[in-house]
């Protein structure tokens, strides 16, 4: 946020005096030090400072391309908890939609630290107290076969620590084998960028990996014992009703519609446009972008086929309303009283035909009745299954 938005920062948050962009370790020391003998900050490479009413912008500091040289976090870990660590920065891929290249500005960037220095971080959380770790990586399996084999590896020297992981890739990245063995290793936990379902909207996103590579990726999770976790974005500002249909038909087919916190997630999952990153210029080139937010960095789009439009603002808020009932002690979907069940299943399910009669109706022609009107029917139908309502009355009728 404080690099791709740093110049909005700057122009309307008078208290923030400087920002590091990008890898920021460097930045800081060099800050650090530059304060401590009152020097010209224009010194600080990577930097974005005031100087009085100016606000001056250094030169930027290029990532580094050997992230071992970046010293080990200060960790304080709770004994049981769930650690972070990277054991590799930046994506090989350039999707529209994500700000991970944009930060670097170097387009397609990744680099993974030596198999050395993550084992001896892993070993040192696991002395803290540390039972399971999550590597935050945007895409632990680097590219090509050296990626694959690099993750093999990793795998190999894991495997001794008894520990468990949890980790984040691309579908093309994986097969049989790698899975295999990170399974072996303690992994017990992926999330798979898929996206869509929809090849023209794939294309569109420049996710560069297809929709039969994401299924055989979702087999092979399976195979290993891992039921994976699908980032997912349902309504995109470019979508058409094929393409929802498409990602409709690639749920269903994959199974991925039989538990109601996934099913509200990937029914509802509407594409967030970042600042700095190429579909967020390409929508202000073309007068399409809707900023959000004090600072614009996180925004909308205007929709390009308002039946798609129609759809979101009904699925999003009645899917998002089910999601915070789990949350809501009184409800009967409050998730200490369970995260499984038969009413969990009767509202899985009312989601799921929502969406299908939505389509239904969508595909008919002449204008769909009003978007406000059909959420209310829909949440009105669904609350007597969540359970005693909220003293808010209008909880139910704007989706939560």
């Amino acid at each position: 946020f404080p690099t791709l938005a740093h110049g909005a920062i700057m122009a309307h948050a008078g208290a923030v005096d400087s920002i590091a962009l990008g890898e920021c370790e460097e930045t800081v020391r060099e800050l650090a030090d530059a304060l401590g003998r009152d020097a010209d900050l224009a010194c600080v490479d990577g930097l974005v400072w005031r100087r009085g009413d100016l606000v001056v912008e250094n030169r930027r500091r290029a990532p580094s391309p050997d992230p071992d040289g970046f010293p080990t976090p200060l960790r304080r870990v709770r004994p049981g908890e769930t650690a972070m660590l990277l054991a590799s920065r930046g994506c090989y891929n350039q999707c529209a939609f994500c700000p991970v290249p944009a930060f670097y500005r170097q387009g397609p960037l990744w680099r993974g630290r030596s198999i050395e220095s993550v084992i001896d971080e892993i070993r040192m959380l696991r002395d803290l107290g540390a039972e399971t770790i999550y590597f935050a990586d945007p895409n632990f399996v680097g590219p090509g076969r050296k990626g694959w084999e690099r993750s093999l590896a990793m795998a190999d020297a894991i495997r001794p620590l008894g520990i468990r992981f949890g980790m984040e890739t691309r579908p093309n990245d994986l097969d049989d084998a790698l899975m295999a063995r990170l399974r072996a290793a303690g992994l017990s936990s992926l999330l798979l960028g898929v996206e869509s379902g929809s090849a023209a909207e794939l294309d569109a996103l420049n996710k560069h990996v297809s929709g039969d590579a994401a299924e055989k990726a979702i087999a092979c999770c399976r195979n290993a014992g891992i039921e994976p976790e699908i980032g997912f974005l349902m309504f995109v500002p470019d979508g058409t009703l094929a393409g929802l249909e498409a990602n409709f038909r690639f749920l269903r087919r994959n199974r991925l519609l039989d538990r109601l916190d996934r099913t509200a997630n990937l029914l509802s999952h509407r594409q967030i446009v970042l600042m700095g990153t190429p579909g967020y210029r390409r929508f202000a080139d073309v007068g399409r972008l809707i900023p959000a937010g004090p600072f614009g960095f996180e925004g909308d789009a205007a929709y390009a086929d308002p039946r798609v439009k129609w759809m979101a603002d009904i699925v999003s808020p009645v899917c998002l309303a089910a999601l915070r009932e789990t949350g809501r002690p009184a409800s009967s979907l409050f998730w200490e009283k369970g995260v499984s069940g038969p009413i969990h299943e009767t509202v899985n399910d009312h989601l799921v035909e929502m969406f299908d009669s939505l389509l239904a109706t969508a595909r008919k022609p002449g204008r769909p009745p009003q978007a406000a009107t059909v959420r209310a029917d829909i949440l009105a139908s669904l609350a007597p299954l969540f359970g005693p309502a909220p003293a808010d009355s209008t909880h139910f009728a704007q989706g939560g």
